[in-house]
């Protein structure tokens, strides 16, 4: 009778074991640290976006960086304006990421991996973008605009003072 009573405590056990393995299972999200560029110092990171691809794309107050979930590369401007390279915001759209700088908005080509300055609020800071179909606002230091991107063109957005919450 002990012999057969141990046999079904030790099946019972050994049944409930999975259950218990799963509950005892860490169930914090998981992060991972990881370094954006062998022997450099710490960046501040300043904006992070992922475009249709996957890819995740930083903006650092040194330059733009992108990861693949294997490796983190490095894009700098083959012209050489690291002027720009404090980077606030990043927008997707189509192969190009629209870049919120100290300097003014530059787009990003992905594929060509080049990099265009907009004339548009050159020599103003650009602080935060959002997307809204095929607009986005733009925030910088001298009010708020509109960045039309069927048509490539930015108008500014007026805030009626008299009216809160209206926009012209």
């Amino acid at each position: 009778m002990k012999m057969r009573n141990l046999n079904i405590l030790i099946s019972l056990l050994l049944a409930l074991v999975p259950g218990i393995a799963s509950e005892a299972q860490d169930t914090t999200p998981y992060a991972r640290n990881f370094e954006v560029v062998r022997g450099t110092e710490s960046l501040s990171i300043r904006s992070i976006t992922q475009d249709s691809k996957h890819q995740i794309w930083f903006g650092t107050d040194r330059n733009l960086y992108s990861y693949d979930g294997y490796s983190t590369f490095v894009h700098i401007d083959r012209e050489g304006n690291n002027a720009h390279f404090q980077i606030n915001a990043i927008e997707c759209f189509d192969d190009k990421l629209l870049l919120g700088c100290v300097d003014g908005l530059v787009i990003y080509d992905c594929i060509k991996e080049t990099f265009t300055t907009k004339e548009f609020l050159k020599g103003n800071e650009v602080f935060a973008f959002k997307r809204k179909g095929d607009e986005i606002w733009i925030g910088s230091e001298v009010g708020l605009f509109l960045y039309d991107i069927s048509t490539d063109t930015f108008s500014p957005v007026n805030i009626k003072s008299d009216q809160p919450g209206t926009f012209n």
